[in-house]
């Protein structure tokens, strides 16, 4: 036997055990997350949506606090939540508001988890990631996910029109997928910025059916629950508590500015981003999978507030591209139990804009390796990884 050979022999126990410990170590953050997510009395966010959605059916301000609103009370925030959604929602919730609100919230909430299971098969099924079983659990332990189904919120949804879009614009059905990008865009306007780089890298049979049934999902508000939604929506935009930046899940540039006490510089940055994106995507016309991540990247980084759950949105290009040893890392930290985050964001203020901001931290270290790479040394992460196998 090899000296080689036998040193493999000796470390490979010690492999095994590492590997059944962090298995464990993964399970035991799922179990812990799905007993902090299991639906209770409360609707949180949902009663939120449930009466903006009643309020819309009945010709009342649906961007109005109302008795089932959700109230928060954390650090630098008391106060409800109010709908930040814009008016394309309503398509959504208003039909909702007419079922009884606690069973709706439990199929939604064993919905949304059956179809993210599903997403994640199904993605591991079609790019075979290596490691694609460890992506699979990663995904699964995520707060970003179990916060979404513990609030009721429908994020979950708009992740199958995203990876969806994603699939079938690597199979070359770019119609479909630019109608289920400007489906994402309608309900969560963060992610306009997609088919606005698509449209400048050139991409333009994607962007343009996106363009067109974004602007069909924003007019029919108007056309159901009339054209004063939008005033009201915007009103509410404009004058919420800007306090609301500093939430621990927010993962902007803006929101970390904010907590420096710097938010003008928190949107100058994100500004600057946007613009240097889109000239950018004109001078090098990137591909249509090079130009989606980044756009989808910078959604998160160049927005107001860009809760954790955002970073769901990531996942279809993760499982495409390459990793390196610092996505990993950011991977980690975005697993961490919110139970954490809050214990470190609670602390003294230099711990707040230090380990209290793990979650920004950790979009950071996922997201620039991967920006780099696209940007700055023009060399694509997906060129190791086949475009979508069918399923």
């Amino acid at each position: 036997m090899t000296e080689a050979a036998s040193r493999t022999l000796e470390i490979a126990p010690w492999k095994k055990l590492a590997r059944v410990c962090l298995y464990v170590l993964i399970g035991l953050n799922i179990l812990l997350q799905v007993l902090i997510s299991w639906p209770q009395e409360s609707l949180r966010d949902f009663g939120t949506f449930y009466e903006s959605g009643r309020a819309a059916l009945e010709g009342r301000n649906p961007y109005e606090i109302h008795e089932q609103s959700y109230r928060v009370t954390i650090k630098h925030f008391d106060g409800a939540n109010p709908n930040l959604n814009p008016p394309a929602s309503l398509l959504v919730f208003a039909p909702m508001s007419l079922f009884e609100p606690h069973i709706t919230l439990r199929v939604i909430w064993w919905g949304s988890l059956i179809a993210f299971i599903a997403i994640l098969l199904t993605l591991n099924r079609i790019y075979r990631p290596p490691g694609g079983k460890w992506l699979v659990l990663w995904a699964l332990s995520m707060p970003g996910f179990w916060g979404t189904i513990m609030l009721g919120q429908i994020y979950v949804v708009l992740l199958v029109a995203a990876a969806a879009a994603w699939v079938l614009q690597d199979r070359g059905r770019l119609v479909a997928a630019g109608l289920l990008i400007g489906l994402v865009a309608a309900l969560k306007t963060n992610f306009l910025v997609w088919p606005v780089l698509l449209l400048i890298a050139g991409h333009w049979r994607t962007a343009i059916p996106a363009f067109g049934s974004f602007a069909v999902l924003s007019a029919l508000p108007v056309l159901f629950f009339g054209f004063e939604v939008y005033p009201q929506w915007i009103e509410l935009i404009v004058n919420d508590d800007p306090s609301r930046l500093l939430w621990v899940t927010n993962t902007s540039v803006v929101a970390y500015a904010s907590r420096l006490g710097l938010p003008w510089l928190g949107k100058a940055v994100a500004v600057g981003i946007l613009l240097g994106l889109a000239w950018w995507a004109w001078r090098n016309r990137p591909g249509a999978r090079d130009a989606g991540l980044i756009a989808l990247i910078a959604s998160l980084l160049a927005s107001p507030v860009a809760w954790i759950h955002y970073g769901l949105f990531l996942l279809p290009p993760l499982f495409a591209t390459a990793w390196t040893r610092a996505m990993v890392a950011g991977a980690l930290l975005l697993a961490t139990p919110r139970i954490v985050a809050d214990g470190l964001f609670y602390g003294p203020p230099w711990m707040e804009i230090t380990l209290g901001s793990l979650y920004i931290w950790g979009l950071l270290a996922l997201s620039l390796p991967l920006c780099k790479a696209v940007i700055m040394d023009g060399k694509s992460p997906f060129a190791d990884v086949p475009a979508g196998r069918p399923a």
